[in-house]
């Protein structure tokens, strides 16, 4: 891998100023006589020394920190995943905050894994497990009840599903192994989605119909929104996204 920026390049685009800034809310700062600093807004993303080249992303896992880091070294996503080099690399490294780089581009230190075959595998399992949910509902199934999945059923006093409060993702990974479709989890979904008239999209006429699904359900609709729950819990780093806290009741049905 060929850097971009090293030492002696920030040095020379310093001069002998101290500061100067080089993008939008982005600096090169002298640290002391033999490290330069790349900051982005308070964070020092990358750090140059004589012979190395450090890159962190501070937590901060956004467009604008993978620009800033590209100053300097090569950096792209791949399935949520950041990896060091480019598209047409064979063998790309994944991205971890503290990375040490010489100016020759070889890593100092040990590589991660990479996730990308596993997130994949995900993936391919949840999109499966989505359309499974959908033509469960379209064939017909009881409304949410006490016989669902208990981490699906119940909720919090805040509207958090017990899954989300207490099992984390590990439930769902067992609904997708053993294919267990619960009305609980379709309706959470749809809920999640931010559909106004959730019941609707199940195929639910009211909140004493003992079933729903069948043809007045929105199986596509429904789909998606499974989809979506799923990668949100399952997949983050692709999403950037947390799970949502629902209402206590909705349409009549009491989600506690």
């Amino acid at each position: 891998m060929t850097l971009r920026m090293t030492y002696a390049d920030a040095a020379e685009r310093l001069g002998t100023r101290d500061r100067r800034k080089i993008g939008n809310n982005t600096y090169l700062e002298r640290r002391d006589e033999s490290t330069v600093a790349l900051v982005l807004h308070a964070t020092d993303v990358v750090t140059f020394r004589p012979g190395t080249v450090t890159v962190d992303s501070g937590g901060w896992r956004t467009v604008t920190t993978k620009d800033r880091i590209g100053y300097a070294v090569p950096l792209y996503a791949q399935a949520g995943t950041w990896k060091v080099g480019t598209w047409q690399d064979p063998s790309p490294l994944v991205f971890y905050d503290g990375m040490t780089f010489t100016d020759a581009g070889e890593l100092v230190g040990e590589p991660l894994a990479d996730p990308t075959a596993e997130h994949k595998k995900v993936k391919r399992a949840i999109t499966a497990f989505a359309r499974l949910c959908s033509d469960t509902l379209e064939q017909g199934m009881p409304v949410p009840g006490a016989g669902d999945c208990f981490y699906c059923q119940m909720r919090t006093d805040d509207g958090t599903t017990l899954g989300d409060s207490f099992s984390g993702s590990e439930h769902l990974r067992l609904h997708i192994e053993e294919g267990y479709v619960v009305p609980s989890l379709l309706y959470n979904a749809v809920l999640e989605k931010g559909y106004r008239y959730p019941t609707v999209i199940l195929g639910w006429s009211g909140a004493d119909a003992n079933t729903m699904g069948g043809r007045g359900a929105h199986g596509t609709m429904v789909r998606s929104a499974v989809r979506d729950y799923m990668k949100r819990r399952l997949l983050a780093d692709e999403t950037g996204g947390r799970p949502v806290a629902g209402p206590n009741r909705s349409q009549g049905y009491a989600v506690r």
